[in-house]
């Protein structure tokens, strides 16, 4: 049930994100106060802001009513993905080149299974990461979770 209305919201509000310029990052359905909780994530070039959140917010709302995606009473959140936006598909990767991830491994590689790094490429089975010391290759079926992780200035 939450995977297909997850899979409603995206489908429903896709086009608006990009008339907007955002990029549909994540879509978590749950519960809270007795109603249904769609929260969306959503980024650009730059980040968003909370003017961007608030007016995607307000349009995203009348999308959902008119196409009377959610059931019954629902809570909606619009949000950013945060400075250490998780990476989950081949897409996020190639939009993260030039940032810094944290990447966790399933399995070692060279002796370790926590790398940090920029990403230099990212193609359709791996992501090349520059350790500031190696450059490795990585596939994303061995990466168990990757984030970004900005050096920041505090």
């Amino acid at each position: 049930m939450k995977g297909d209305l997850a899979a409603k919201v995206k489908e429903a509000t896709s086009d608006l994100l990009e008339g907007l310029s955002l990029e549909l990052v994540d879509v978590h359905i749950g519960r809270e106060r007795g109603s249904t909780l769609v929260r969306i994530a959503v980024d650009k070039a730059g980040g968003v802001d909370v003017e961007d959140c608030a007016g995607a917010s307000r349009l995203i709302g009348q999308v959902l009513d008119r196409e009377e995606v959610v059931e019954g009473r629902y809570l909606l959140e619009v949000t950013s993905p945060g400075i250490r936006r998780e990476l989950q598909s081949p897409e996020e990767y190639r939009w993260s080149v030039g940032k810094t991830v944290k990447i966790r491994l399933r399995e070692p590689l060279k002796g370790k299974t926590t790398f940090r790094g920029t990403v230099r490429e990212a193609g359709r089975e791996a992501i090349v990461l520059d350790t500031g010391e190696e450059r490795l290759e990585i596939e994303y079926e061995v990466v168990s979770s990757a984030v970004l992780d900005p050096d920041l200035p505090w």
